[in-house]
């Protein structure tokens, strides 16, 4: 944040807690004075506290003249996050827009839903078509609809990309349950890991009745790198979120492949692929 104009807004303290708030940076090393919290930033339609907008940090700046809109940009190790826009020099292009797919006249709970229409690994389908799919920053991994984990975690046991970089059968439904990391056995780079590795095709509802496909490599998809250098390890970043519509939460594991635009105004989310964290 910075440059924003002051508000005054209701928040709420905890003195005490249990295994909520973990005091550790991203490369899972504890840090005791470093400080954790929730900042929501969920449409303000979800707001049902009161009927004041004193309880919504972002609303209350647009009130003040800020743009309905705010991005993030998030890297393995660190990020960014924008209020009233973003800014394009850490953008690669233009954005692709897909609208929202939850109308907040219809419905009391609208999140920052989407429409996935299809995924795939590589060249093989894998299913996961959820029309209320929601875009999280507050979930770490990817969570998408049970057929398709499956699928996935199916093919990338036997595929031979994965096999070169971490071994026969490494990456099986054993490495995503259980929240392994791994190691690649020759010391291949993340580069190199992505380019052996298939990417994750995701498909929206765009507007208009044209689809947005986002291709996103291995290492900001369903692989989490954690280290650095020659010691870096890769931990799972899916999960199976369920069978049911709305199951699917688009988090911070796929967010990282592109700068991410919530634009409320207009009622829909932006996607520019990220070369800056590169």
């Amino acid at each position: 944040m910075g440059g924003e104009p002051p508000v005054t807004i209701d928040f709420a303290g905890i003195t005490d807690q249990s295994q909520f708030f973990i005091n550790e940076d991203c490369n899972g090393n504890q840090v005791p004075s470093l400080s954790q919290g929730i900042l929501g930033l969920g449409p303000i339609d979800l707001d049902t506290i009161g009927t004041a907008n004193d309880d919504a940090y972002f609303n209350e700046l647009v009130t003040q003249g800020i743009t309905d809109t705010m991005a993030v940009l998030l890297c393995s190790n660190n990020g960014y996050m924008w209020f009233g826009g973003y800014d394009p020099s850490y953008a690669s292009g233009t954005p692709q827009y897909v609208p929202l797919s939850c109308d907040p006249t219809t419905t009391s709970e609208c999140y920052w839903n989407v429409s996935i229409t299809d995924m795939s690994l590589g060249s093989t389908d894998i299913g996961g078509a959820d029309d209320q799919a929601t875009v999280d920053t507050g979930t770490a991994v990817f969570y998408m609809q049970s057929s398709a984990y499956d699928s996935l975690v199916s093919a990338l046991s036997s595929n031979s990309g994965a096999t070169s970089v971490f071994g026969s059968g490494a990456l099986s439904s054993n490495f995503f349950n259980q929240g392994n990391c791994i190691s690649p056995t020759g010391g291949q780079t993340q580069a190199q890991i992505d380019s052996a590795l298939p990417p994750l095709n995701i498909t929206f509802a765009g507007s208009g009745g044209a689809n947005v496909t986002l291709s996103l490599p291995a290492t900001e998809s369903y692989l989490l790198p954690v280290g650095s250098g020659s010691s870096t390890q890769y931990c799972g970043a899916v999960g199976s979120g369920g069978s049911q519509s709305g199951s699917t939460i688009y988090g911070d594991a796929v967010m990282r492949a592109n700068l991410t635009i919530f634009d409320e105004g207009n009622q829909q989310i932006g996607f520019i692929p990220n070369t800056y964290c590169q």
